[in-house]
């Protein structure tokens, strides 16, 4: 197996949220298959109904709308090592200001 097929297949294992590896990612407890998430959802929604007079239902996203977009534009390589470096410049102090932070002291 080569490392590009490796990395295709861990990103559709992380990908699953019925797997442990997915669940772990996404931060749940528990693995949850598609079909457990519906029927938790419709069970949810069910008693809701029946014991709420302004119920609020819960929807599940289906596979197939687009996906949300993520804030900001991506930095190719160069602009990201610039950025870092302008950041690094400017938000660390030289060693002298930095003893004076310290109360005169070094180390």
């Amino acid at each position: 197996m080569s490392w590009g097929e490796a990395i295709r297949l861990a990103g559709i294992l992380v990908s699953d949220p019925s797997s442990q590896v997915g669940a772990a990612f996404a931060g749940w407890d528990y693995p949850a298959t598609p079909e457990w998430m519906a029927l938790h959802a419709m069970s949810s929604n069910f008693v809701a109904t029946k014991t709420q007079r302004k119920p609020s239902l819960r929807v599940l996203p289906a596979p197939w709308d687009p996906k949300p977009v993520r804030w900001g534009t991506a930095l190719s390589r160069a602009e990201f090592d610039a950025a870092l470096a302008a950041h690094r410049a400017n938000a660390s102090p030289s060693t002298e200001e930095a003893a004076q932070i310290r109360g005169g002291r070094r180390g």
